[in-house]
């Protein structure tokens, strides 16, 4: 019976494989670059000439070296190691994360071929290193500026082209990443079916080929040698409007499908990356302010003091008690007394709109710091918010007679001394018939 002939695969599975839709370099026993194939030399960046019979080590970051060198020893002695990231040296000095999968493989002995070699299949591991290292900036707590300019320059690249962030901080509107503020958040020439005001207006995703862009975006566009625009929207729990993410892709046929990938992991991370921001910020916020008002807390007025002490800087403390509120606490609840420090807060802001800081030190204990050493000025603040209470509250309909005094204390006196001396000002102030303020 005749032997059947092995079959490794449909004949047309060489054609397929030499189109090298998989990264792979050869070297030699001793570690040279024997091969190269396109997949690869466009993921490092090389020319085959620049890297042809180089030392492969030579390609690989220092403190990856031992790491590389146990990897060849092993898979020489016959292991097969489970895909890893080295970094690699790649055409334009920087390092790259680089997915290796190292083979032996026994070839034909010189002169019909190189004998022993290490065949090794390398996929370009950036975006997720990326990923990683945006969200491991951010459990760091780095800055969320930083960390989203680092985002978007590992996003951006030779295929999926410049990206940029935009995002609101501190009340004004911020871009990061290397492509242009023009395109990240237009502000002029918009046409409202254009994908900025499409994802502003859905919460949705949106792209357009740089030919069918307002004029002005078209230009900015075409200067970059781009071919599409995709905007991706990002709620942001701390603003109104959402944040925008936007890559410009070199190849316009590159829209549907950047669109759906910049959608998922980067739209994630971003979202992330602010959700944290928020929360972080409202713990900030109530570790310094009072829950009921809404004002600085007793630790962050005497923070503000200590600094201007320490400064050697003059301060002005009024501190302020309400008359009576503790019989309207007791005879009609605490919702109606809670509601006599709301209004109280608004009309105290509304009259002392210089002051550096109203906070609440806690019950119907408040305080306002003026960033003045002049003693008249801080004086008539007083004057201000006790003339200002001077009718009442009124809670639904009903009025309170709830009135203010208030005590001052002006100097450059440690905050102790300076608030011991605006209390003891203050009940010199309610032992003279309340509603009015005494200097310390």
């Amino acid at each position: 019976m005749e032997e059947a002939a092995e079959t490794t695969g449909p004949s047309w599975l060489g054609s397929l494989i030499e189109l090298g839709l998989e990264a792979v370099v050869v070297f030699g026993p001793d570690l040279t670059v024997l091969y190269a194939n396109d997949e690869a030399l466009r993921i490092l960046g090389y020319r085959w000439e620049d890297i042809a019979g180089i030392d492969a080590l030579s390609l690989v970051h220092p403190d990856d070296l031992e790491r590389a060198g146990a990897n060849v020893s092993g898979v020489v002695a016959g292991a097969r190691p489970d895909p890893g990231l080295i970094r690699l040296r790649v055409a334009d000095g920087s390092w790259w994360p680089v997915e290796v999968n190292p083979r032996h493989v026994e070839l034909p002995d010189p002169p019909e071929g190189p004998g022993s070699v290490m065949a090794v299949t390398l996929r370009d591991h950036r975006l997720e290193d990326t990923h990683w290292r945006f969200l491991a900036d951010l459990a760091a707590g780095r800055d969320i500026e930083a960390s989203l300019e680092s985002f978007a320059q590992g996003l951006s690249g030779p295929i999926d082209g410049p990206m940029g962030v935009a995002l609101h901080v501190d009340g004004e509107l911020r871009t990061v990443g290397p492509l242009p503020r023009a395109l990240i958040w237009p502000t002029e020439g918009l046409t409202g079916s254009d994908p900025w005001s499409t994802a502003l207006a859905t919460g949705e995703p949106a792209w357009a080929e740089v030919t069918d862009l307002p004029v002005r975006q078209r230009g900015e566009a075409e200067s970059l040698g781009v071919g599409v625009v995709v905007v991706v929207p990002v709620p942001d729990p701390a603003q109104d409007s959402p944040a925008l993410m936007v890559q410009c892709p070199y190849a316009a046929a590159m829209g549907p499908l950047h669109t759906a990938a910049l959608a998922v992991r980067p739209r994630q991370a971003v979202a992330i990356g602010l959700d944290r921001r928020h929360a972080l910020a409202r713990l900030e916020h109530l570790a310094h302010h009072d829950p009921l008002t809404g004002l600085a807390n007793r630790s962050r007025f005497f923070d503000l003091l200590n600094a201007r002490y320490a400064a050697g800087q003059a301060s002005g403390v009024c501190y302020l008690d309400l008359d009576r509120f503790k019989a309207v606490n007791d005879t009609y609840g605490h919702h109606v007394g809670d509601e006599v420090l709301r209004i109280f807060t608004t009309t105290l802001r509304s009259v002392a709109p210089g002051a550096e800081l109203i906070a609440r030190l806690g019950g119907d204990e408040f305080a306002v710091v003026c960033g003045s050493g002049d003693v008249g000025a801080v004086s008539a603040v007083a004057a201000g918010i006790v003339e200002a209470f001077r009718a009442g509250v009124t809670v639904d309909d009903l009025h309170h007679d709830v009135n203010v005094s208030a005590g001052v204390a002006v100097g450059t006196d440690r905050p102790d001394v300076l608030v011991a001396a605006a209390d003891a000002a203050l009940y010199t102030a309610k032992r003279s018939g309340r509603a009015r303020w005494h200097l310390a």
